[in-house]
């Protein structure tokens, strides 16, 4: 009789522990968002991209783009120049994640026509360092465009940010832009994020182009665009 108890009590608490594991898989999950592009998904994209599948319930695939050769000279440009207009080319480094969401949590091990497809498009480039190699007189500056592919020749701008570190002086400048128009634009000290205050996002190509003098007295523009990727 004992060990029929005993028996028993050993089975209710091997029940009750799967359920308390259970709940907490449960609980774990239901504190996941959608995605969305803001500075704490392009951050996490461009240090911990295997990160994105935990933060958010719907993020079905994360793939890094290659854009290199031809394309990347259509895409990205960046100058170092001064007021008399004597310009310097920059190398330029940029890197294109495309992320693709289920709309309809209920399926979501279904890639269909209810998956919607984001762009994060990141571009950096710094100007020339001094000969002495103990110190840097250079600037670095850094853009990114993040928009939802919507089927036909239209996307959806989603978010635009950037930042500078090195040797610069005085305020930055940034514009974003939907063709000839301005989804959003501004002054900044070191860093900027904006997601556009305007209604119609919409448009077929995005731009972002970052300005900064430097402390040599140079000035330093980075200058991309989506165009190329629709």
């Amino acid at each position: 009789m004992k060990k029929n108890i005993f028996m028993l009590a050993l089975a209710f608490t091997v029940f009750t522990s799967s359920i308390s594991v259970k709940a907490q898989s449960s609980d774990e999950a239901s504190s996941k968002k959608e995605f969305e592009i803001d500075d704490s998904s392009v951050e996490m994209l461009q240090e911990r991209p295997e990160m994105i599948y935990e933060k958010y319930s719907n993020v079905i695939e994360v793939k890094q783009i290659p854009v290199k050769g031809n394309q990347l000279s259509k895409c990205v440009e960046a100058i170092e120049y001064i007021e008399k207009g004597i310009v310097q080319e920059i190398d330029c480094d940029i890197t294109l994640n495309k992320i693709i969401c289920q709309n309809d949590i209920s399926t979501f091990y279904s890639v269909d026509e209810t998956t919607s497809t984001f762009y994060v498009l990141t571009a950096s480039a710094n100007s020339k360092t001094s000969e002495d190699s103990t110190t840097q007189n250079g600037v670095t500056i850094a853009g990114c465009i993040g928009w939802e592919d919507i089927p036909g020749p239209v996307n959806k701008f989603e978010y635009a940010s950037g930042s500078r570190s090195g040797s610069y002086s005085g305020s930055g400048h940034y514009q974003a832009m939907r063709g000839t128009g301005t989804l959003c634009s501004g002054n900044f000290d070191t860093s900027f994020y904006d997601p556009s205050n305007k209604e119609d996002k919409t448009g077929s190509q995005f731009r972002l182009l970052i300005t900064s003098p430097t402390e040599s007295g140079t000035n330093i523009q980075l200058n991309f665009t989506t165009s190329i990727f629709d």
